[in-house]
């Protein structure tokens, strides 16, 4: 990821992607604007199947997203939004995208595209709990929808308790067994009535640890570390914001 510095945004390898980065002998190197990841030729433990790299992002400054157009007409709802972003470098379909140099941002792949208010996305642990006033529409349930894989999908009955001021839902109980999604992923939860609105969430198994995610970038490969487009340059990829006075 190149270009001028933002300042306000640090990041680092989440935990398993630095296990990831040892097993297959490749470097983290943090930069102004960004970060580079170098790999060993000699030997070289090659990638032959899908591998994802999962980077945290540690926001210190909570006006950018008013700086560059990422609020969200409900940013009001704490409930419902909390500063928090998420990129990858797959297409709509899930495959992976491997033009280079791209943009990493949801509204498109060409570098003249920057980050909006779809990139926005709570950040939550693996288990999390939804809060609705009672008084409120109530909604049946909530369905929780995996960005690329249709298949995976959970709903969630929301059941009211006589007498609370709140109806408290869990979302992804490890109790479930088998339908407990174990693993770090971009979603969409939603109910059959609004409010609350559908959201983009991030279920993090980093959440709570040493570093505090507030964004995460998924950075997914399939093949050898030497076979990108441009062997001297490497894969690039950018994520890019503009103001939002500029847009």
């Amino acid at each position: 990821m190149n270009g001028s510095s933002i300042d306000g945004i640090d990041i680092f390898p989440l935990g398993d992607c630095q296990r990831l980065l040892n097993n297959f002998k490749m470097v983290f190197r943090k930069r102004t604007a960004g970060f580079d990841i170098y790999f060993s030729e000699t030997p070289l433990v090659p990638i032959n199947s899908r591998v994802r790299f999962s980077f945290g992002l540690s926001i210190s400054d909570p006006a950018l997203f008013t700086r560059y157009g990422l609020v969200k007409k409900d940013d009001t709802d704490p409930e419902v939004y909390e500063p928090g972003l998420y990129f990858d470098n797959l297409k709509p379909d899930g495959s992976i995208i491997t033009s280079s140099p791209a943009s990493l941002v949801s509204s498109g792949m060409g570098l003249d595209q920057f980050s909006t208010a779809s990139d926005t996305y709570k950040i939550y642990p693996l288990t999390f709990h939804t809060f609705i006033k009672t008084g409120t529409t109530i909604p049946s349930q909530f369905e929780l929808d995996h960005k690329y894989e249709t298949s995976l999908k959970r709903t969630y009955p929301v059941v009211a308790n006589p007498g609370m001021d709140y109806i408290v839902t869990t979302i992804n109980s490890p109790s479930e067994g088998n339908d407990f999604i174990s693993t770090s992923g971009a979603f969409t939860l939603k109910t059959d009535t609004e409010p609350p609105p559908t959201r983009n969430v991030y279920l993090s198994s980093d959440v709570g640890g040493p570093h505090n995610v507030q964004g995460v970038v998924d950075l997914y490969w399939d093949a050898p570390q030497n076979t990108v487009s441009d062997p001297e340059k490497g894969q690039e990829y950018h994520i890019i914001f503009k103001p939002k006075e500029e847009h």
